[in-house]
């Protein structure tokens, strides 16, 4: 292979690597657009048993990229917090009010003395959760109970989603042209001139570097303007030591716009309504018929939160499609030999058997039998 087919087939490879996103699994990954509705990512591969994935984001520069929701709400409770999925043993359980010191945010964990308490999907979520439980905790326990339900509502407002959805749109759009001409010079043009001029090239070289500038400085000023002024400082010095990374500077600006939303109104605002509602049929489904246990609470904290999440998902579910009976109900038979169904995964059965197989330890319902 010749020199320049060797160096465009580097370039291409740092381009891939410059594409994949690290998500961490407890967070819903949406592909987002600055225009048209949000998808589903690529998931390329997954690490340390799928508590870390990497994720395809848009191949080409200024077509958006990834965004990250929550998918659960804070194990907290007005009894205190559940520290059953972080402990193990006797150190599981609720952890009182009064043994939380020192909260504070690290990274996507926010943690007290006594280890982590919650884990969310973007680093400025972590950070203003650690804020609110600090406040939280200087309350009296009769006013914890409203202030976390208030909590479960708002991480389930589309009309935040909303707010973020156009911000992050005012962004995109406002990166996608200088991102795109950054990505011809540097991959393109640059590598060309080398391969033919040598160290000749250097006014594409100082092409390269004008329009990395501007795209670092545009995009920090963009971050600022919506309220994400702390991410600067690391964005800007990831996208300086690493000019490839500043090809994903629309990505890498909006990803934190969504922090603290729930993905069902994320997709409320942002995704297509079959795919909308099918993300809350997943939901309401896993609430109504847990696996083997789920269906028990580990803690008092548990036990509360759940039941505040699953009135209150409820609630805004009818607020929002009219009704929890139409996801919760038996899908349509596919065919008229489908004799049962898993009520968890709506995945239909042509012969009798007693469990389904991917939700192990879910009964299968039968189909009604037809009207003569």
């Amino acid at each position: 292979m010749s020199e320049i087919g060797t160096l465009f087939l580097a370039l291409a490879a740092i381009y891939l690597l410059e594409c994949l996103v690290w998500a961490p699994g407890w967070a819903h990954v949406f592909q987002a657009r600055p225009a048209g509705f949000f998808g589903a990512p690529l998931e390329v591969f997954s690490v340390l048993g799928g508590r870390w994935r990497a994720c395809l984001a848009n191949v080409v520069p200024g077509t958006g990229g990834v965004i990250m929701a929550e998918t659960e709400p804070p194990p907290i409770a007005p009894a205190g917090v559940c520290t059953c999925a972080w402990r193990a043993g006797a150190t599981a359980g609720s952890l009182a009010w009064e043994a939380l010191e020192e909260v504070r945010a690290d990274g996507r964990d926010v943690r007290a003395r006594a280890g982590v308490i919650a884990r969310t999907a973007t680093t400025a979520f972590a950070r203003d959760l650690a804020s609110w439980v600090r406040e939280v905790g200087r309350l009296a326990p009769e006013q914890r109970a409203g202030r976390i339900e208030a909590r479960l509502r708002q991480m389930l407002s589309t009309r935040a989603a909303r707010r973020a959805l156009r911000r992050y749109r005012w962004c995109a759009r406002g990166l996608k042209w200088p991102v795109r001409l950054l990505a011809l010079a540097m991959f393109v043009a640059l590598p060309i001139a080398i391969a033919r001029r040598g160290l000749g090239a250097w006014p594409e070289a100082l092409l390269v570097l004008a329009l990395a500038i501007f795209v670092v400085v545009d995009c920090g000023r963009r971050m600022r303007r919506l309220g994400l002024a702390r991410e600067v400082p690391a964005h800007a010095a990831m996208m300086s030591l690493a000019p490839p990374a500043a090809i994903r500077a629309d990505d890498l600006a909006g990803r934190e716009l969504f922090a603290g939303l729930h993905a069902l109104a994320v997709a409320r605002v942002a995704c297509a309504e079959d795919d909308a509602r099918a993300l809350v049929a997943t939901a309401l489904r896993a609430l109504e018929y847990p696996l083997p246990g789920e269906g028990e609470p580990c803690c008092e904290a548990a036990a509360w939160l759940r039941d505040a999440w699953r009135s209150t998902l409820h609630r805004w579910v009818s607020e929002e499609y009219g009704s929890c009976a139409a996801f919760i109900g038996p899908p349509e038979p596919e065919s008229e030999r489908a004799r049962a169904y898993c009520p968890r995964c709506h995945q239909q059965f042509y012969r009798a058997q007693a469990e389904c197989p991917d939700c192990a330890g879910i009964a299968l319902e039968p189909f009604a039998a037809p009207r003569e």
